[in-house]
């Protein structure tokens, strides 16, 4: 896909009917829109009928994970509980 428009809402936003009327008027002429996997489970309680949407996957990967952990381990057994 070529991105040649977008729409930012911020983190855990709750969607409207507000915002599905903006997000069909931005994607008009487009053959697809993507949003989060997150994003598309809030979006699907609204009227999506219309739309071409699809939910990007998004994946984390540590690198170096035995030194993240020891890291991390070393962070958590400095605090006084």
């Amino acid at each position: 896909m070529k991105i040649v428009r977008e729409a930012i809402f911020p983190d855990h936003h709750l969607y409207t009917m507000k915002d599905l009327s903006f997000i069909k008027e931005r994607g008009k002429e487009v053959d697809g829109i993507v949003t989060t996997e997150k994003d598309m489970v809030k979006l699907k309680e609204l009227n999506l009928d219309s739309l071409p949407l699809r939910a990007l996957r998004i994946d984390m990967k540590i690198w170096r994970e035995k030194e993240f952990y020891q890291r991390i381990m070393t962070i958590f057994l400095s605090y006084e509980l």
